[in-house]
């Protein structure tokens, strides 16, 4: 594989249950039907209230960590809305339809206070390797699965004691420990294909956080 692949910022969306029908001259019986299946995306249920934090997406560090966070929380009902300091148009915009249309009551709120608010609904930490850009990717996997806030280790250092939060898994350590490029994606692919939704895939580049969670 050619490894300038891996820097592409591209989302792939990948949807399963397309059939093929081969053609044969003379053959005229219809095309078997589709089997039923469940949605490709979740259902989620309304929510009246949402915290709403404000984030520098130039931090890497606290972008991935609210990013993974919203996805925890976000898994029950919308509830954490992170927007862009400075704001970007469509955020305000969409934010301002929520509460206008919808009766959506916005409750504005640091990072920290929502990680401390919400913190009880997560299982623990999980660690990327700032060296290492394909942990992050690895890393939104795990947090998606395990339930765990992805953090830098300087940040798992500071939450685990303020919040008594455990380390779920370390990207730094082995079987990771060493591995780099297609040989990480290939690891995280065989130890955690089993457990994912195989109806969709997503190549997103490491840089990039607003679709993370």
């Amino acid at each position: 594989m050619d490894r300038r692949l891996l820097g592409l910022g591209l989302l792939v969306v990948v949807v399963s249950g397309v059939v093929a029908v081969a053609f044969h001259p003379g053959e005229e019986s219809p095309p078997p039907a589709l089997p039923a299946r469940t949605p490709l995306f979740p259902r989620f249920p309304p929510s009246g209230n949402v915290t709403v934090v404000r984030l520098d997406f130039s931090n890497a560090s606290q972008a991935i960590l609210a990013t993974s966070l919203q996805g925890i929380v976000n898994a029950r009902a919308a509830r954490l809305y992170l927007e862009r300091d400075p704001p970007m148009e469509i955020d305000s915009r969409l934010l301002a339809v929520l509460v206008s249309r919808h009766g959506v009551v916005a409750i504005n709120s640091s990072l920290e206070n929502a990680i401390q608010r919400f913190a009880p609904e997560t299982a623990g930490l999980i660690i990327y390797n700032p060296s290492v850009p394909e942990s992050v990717n690895v890393g939104t996997t795990l947090a998606g699965l395990r339930r765990g806030l992805l953090v830098s280790p300087d940040q798992a250092a500071m939450y685990g004691r303020t919040l008594g939060l455990s380390i779920l898994e370390d990207l730094r350590n082995p079987p990771w420990r060493g591995l780099t490029g297609i040989g990480f994606y290939r690891a995280a692919l065989e130890r955690l294909l089993p457990s994912v939704n195989t109806s969709i895939i997503g190549y997103l580049g490491p840089g990039r956080f607003g679709p993370r969670d």
